[in-house]
């Protein structure tokens, strides 16, 4: 094996250890999306967590080959068409499920927040409907009725 060879291969081992980390990170944002819809929220802290732990994996990978990225800007015009191809594919495909991971993580946070708008909105509404019950409760008799008489 050529110095060339171990290089390619060597790039090509760290493009597509990075294009696995996307694609578990986007297999999970699906999921993720799935429970911010279902309102499953124990089993979206559970997800998140196990998300954290991937991301953290992925940091970690990524210092390792910082000098390697920083050598594939400069020696990827002089590798062989075939090799630099390989490994642009490897970048491209990876690339494609950030978009899509993006994407997904975008729609999630707005079917969250909307569910956390909708949440505030009722807490907002009992609130008001104690805040009138007890406008109608009588203060020295906490345990009588709750109702408005019409009658009177």
């Amino acid at each position: 094996m050529t110095t060339a060879t171990l290089t390619a291969d060597r790039y090509l081992a760290a493009f597509r250890s990075r294009r696995e980390y996307c694609r578990a990170l986007l297999d999970l944002s699906v999921e993720q999306q799935a429970l911010v819809t279902a309102e499953d929220y124990p089993g979206l802290v559970e997800l998140l967590n196990h998300k954290q732990q991937l991301l953290d994996a992925l940091l970690d990978a990524g210092r390792e080959p910082a000098a390697l990225w920083q050598a594939w800007r400069t020696e990827r015009d002089h590798m062989s068409g075939d090799v630099r191809r390989a490994c642009e594919a490897v970048l491209d495909d990876a690339e494609r499920l950030l978009q899509e991971l993006l994407s997904i993580e975008t729609e999630s946070t707005q079917q969250f927040s909307a569910n956390r708008e909708i949440a505030q909105q009722l807490l907002r509404d009992v609130n008001q409907g104690s805040q009138l019950l007890a406008a109608y409760q009588s203060p020295s008799d906490p345990t009588a009725f709750r109702r408005l008489d019409l009658d009177l």
